[in-house]
């Protein structure tokens, strides 16, 4: 492929700031990757429990050295996931959950919480990128849903967003986009999130 004059080999994934891009953004080579980083150190897991530590410390060792994993750019891929993938890594949280003897926050609640303290971020400022994308309607209330043409733009955020907003009062669930042209939006949670604030 040739942009701005300039060859530029043509690859089926890449690595970007730590997550691996696929050519449909499907990001199952980066599930996979998350995936075998987080069952190394779910070994030590085992291990510390084996010892009888405390349960507050080994609290803490999951959730620095496997949540961190298992969340990085969390909000940018994991609204792409399908099913399959989704639950290779919430499998990981489960048997975490066993080890640590309590429940533990699944990754769906992690994606809208992350994605709503984000959205709120760019909603605040009006010279961010995206804040240009949420137009109000003429009566103020509702926000314009964007129109889509392709799988890639129906699934982004920008229309879950806007369909949320215009039936809450209060902004609760955006993904932000560190990649241009991902955008995703864990839709489930999302439905929940909604009828948990008793629309």
């Amino acid at each position: 492929a040739v942009i701005k004059g300039q060859s530029v080999e043509v690859v089926s994934q890449y690595k970007y700031l730590g997550t691996v891009l696929d050519e449909e953004l499907s990001f199952e080579a980066n599930t996979d990757a998350v995936r075998g980083k987080a069952l190394q150190r779910l070994y030590f897991l085992r291990k510390l429990c084996s010892f009888n530590v405390d349960m507050s410390f080994i609290k803490m060792f999951y959730s620095c050295f496997i949540e961190s994993v298992l969340t990085f750019s969390l909000i940018c891929w994991y609204g792409s996931l399908n099913l399959k993938n989704r639950c290779k890594l919430g499998n990981i949280v489960k048997v975490c959950s066993k080890l640590v003897g309590t429940d533990l926050t699944n990754l769906s609640q992690i994606h809208v919480t992350r994605a709503t303290r984000k959205a709120q971020l760019v909603l605040s400022d009006s010279s961010h990128p995206l804040h240009r994308n949420f137009q109000l309607l003429p009566s103020g209330r509702r926000y314009r849903l964007p129109q889509c043409r392709t799988n890639t733009s129906t699934h982004s955020s920008r229309q879950p967003l806007a369909l949320l907003m215009n039936h809450c009062s209060v902004l609760s669930d955006f993904c932000f986009v560190l990649f241009c042209s991902v955008y995703c939006l864990d839709y489930a949670a999302v439905v929940q999130q909604i009828a948990s604030r008793g629309q």
